[in-house]
């Protein structure tokens, strides 16, 4: 899969002239972060070809800008109720950035669990799904928009490396591909092939956007943001547990640094653990031009966002 950052012009242009240029000479010149000076250097040097997103979406000077996120919607077996207050809510408050934070496609039909087999095959799956992500789409004219890779996304890939191989690398069987995400207005963006090539995942300001199967934490432990925030401490804001959490800790130097797990938008009670201690939920993050950020983690209850 192709993955990181889009290098802008000013940049290839500088490291054209002087291919030694410096991470350094680069902050300077341009007045960029440390953080993206250190990708474009690793980027221009490594000699790979890049692509994924640079979010377009950036406050000015005194302004911010805020971003819905949407976690394991699970499409076609999403909580049409659920959806439709979280859709209702990003729209009413005004998003500039709408985040599915992984699992946003189910692919059940991919699924290395026992299946029921009475359910649709998985072509017939994409075929419903395909509708849904359209008119989620539809619902965020001019919102830029981003689709985080999760567990379920990945399944797809598990099973061209298992039982369907010699199909494997064709990318016409990609997720992306198969249920149209550009055609919809989505940028894919995969946390793992970021942090295999040696780059930080995905984030916005000064926290990372994970699904949340990126770093090994049982679904079992009381309190799933303090576990997760042990394993991997840094400011990030995930889903995949499906329950609404959240774990703060201030280091020794006074830095603040917080985990934020979210709810779900899918059906709460499915076949595989119908008894669980999942809520239903989302996020909306809002940033400023110096990317402090604060995060809302939105429960949904008895019909209301809370």
């Amino acid at each position: 899969m192709d993955v990181l950052v889009k290098i802008p012009d000013e940049v290839t242009e500088i490291y054209r002239d002087n291919p030694l240029t410096t991470r350094q000479a680069l902050m300077e010149e341009l007045g960029i972060s440390e953080h993206f000076a250190r990708i474009y250097n690793w980027a221009i040097k490594s000699g790979k070809k890049i692509y994924h997103h640079d979010l377009k979406t950036k406050p000015e000077s005194g302004q911010t800008k805020k971003a819905g996120l949407l976690p394991d919607i699970h499409f076609p077996y999403h909580d049409e109720r659920a959806l439709d207050i979280a859709i209702n809510h990003l729209v009413k408050i005004g998003i500039d950035t709408l985040v599915i934070l992984g699992d946003g496609a189910d692919l059940y039909g991919v699924s290395f669990w026992k299946k029921d087999p009475t359910r649709p095959i998985f072509s017939k799956e994409v075929e419903t799904t395909i509708p849904l992500i359209r008119s989620l789409s539809d619902a965020f004219p001019g919102v830029e928009k981003i689709w985080i890779e999760g567990n379920h996304e990945l399944w797809l890939r598990n099973e061209l490396w298992g039982t369907s191989s010699k199909l494997a690398g064709l990318k016409v069987l990609t997720v992306p591909n198969i249920y149209e995400l550009e055609e919809s207005g989505f940028n894919y963006v995969s946390n793992i092939d970021l942090i295999q090539n040696n780059m930080e995942p995905f984030g916005i300001a000064q926290t990372y956007l994970l699904h949340g199967h990126e770093v090994k934490c049982g679904w079992n432990t009381v309190n799933t943001a303090r576990t997760f925030h042990m394993k991997n401490p840094m400011n990030q804001i995930i889903g995949h547990f499906h329950r609404t959490n959240e774990h703060y800790q201030t280091k020794m130097n006074r830095k603040l640094e917080a985990t934020f797990v979210m709810g779900c938008l899918s059906n709460l009670h499915p076949d595989f653990q119908p008894v669980n201690q999942w809520n239903h939920g989302f996020g909306v993050l809002e940033w400023d031009s110096d990317d402090y950020f604060s995060f809302s983690n939105k429960k949904i209850i008895d019909g209301r966002v809370l």
